[in-house]
């Protein structure tokens, strides 16, 4: 019995420093690491925004001498558009209708829009009669930027050689008469 006894304890005690071996071996820490990588992503999202100049929401191409109305008139108007862009970018521009006054118009076409670069700009233009369809105005095919200023002009030209003048645009009676199309201007990725 005597060496029952101790076959039992010399097999219970085996048994637990296999045990507290294994228990010892799984909790054990490695060796300290001199280095660990970690993946760092830089994610570029596509944006486009564009700024119209807070001062210059509103253009009048105004009538208000002989010449005016034999040569018609342009206004210029330095840094109107700002982009900004992550990429190659197009910017385009139409109108929402003819230059109306009541039930009188003036078609959207006599207005030719022209872009040119203003500071540190990038792309290339292309003068746009207005339209209600979007048209290429500004097209840059190698990069974009961040507040890139472009000059805009808004030529009338067309009316030119006293176009406007006679019973379908004025009277002397009506005084001043405006007519009044809204131009959107719209940046896209390219």
């Amino acid at each position: 019995m005597r060496t029952k006894n101790f076959l039992s304890i010399a097999a219970l005690m085996i048994c637990g420093l296999v045990c507290v071996i294994n228990v010892k071996a799984e909790g054990t820490i490695s060796p300290a690491k001199t280095a660990e990588p970690v993946t760092v992503n830089i994610k570029l999202s596509p944006i486009q925004a564009i700024v119209v100049n807070a001062g210059q929401k509103t253009v009048d191409l105004e009538y208000t001498t002989i010449t005016d109305y034999e040569q018609g008139v342009t206004k210029a108007l330095a840094n109107h558009l700002t982009v900004y862009s992550a990429g190659k970018f197009g910017v385009y521009v139409k109108t929402n209708g003819n230059f109306m006054n009541g039930s009188e118009s003036i078609g959207a076409r006599d207005v030719t829009v022209k872009a040119t670069h203003s500071g540190h700009s990038v792309g290339t233009f292309t003068p746009v009669g207005l339209t209600t369809a979007d048209q290429l105005l500004i097209s840059s095919t190698s990069k974009g930027g961040n507040g890139l200023k472009y000059n805009i002009e808004y030529d009338n030209l067309d009316g030119k050689d006293f176009k406007y003048a006679g019973e379908a645009y004025y009277t002397a009676a009506s005084g001043v008469l405006t007519y009044t199309a809204e131009v959107t201007y719209t940046i896209l990725p390219d």
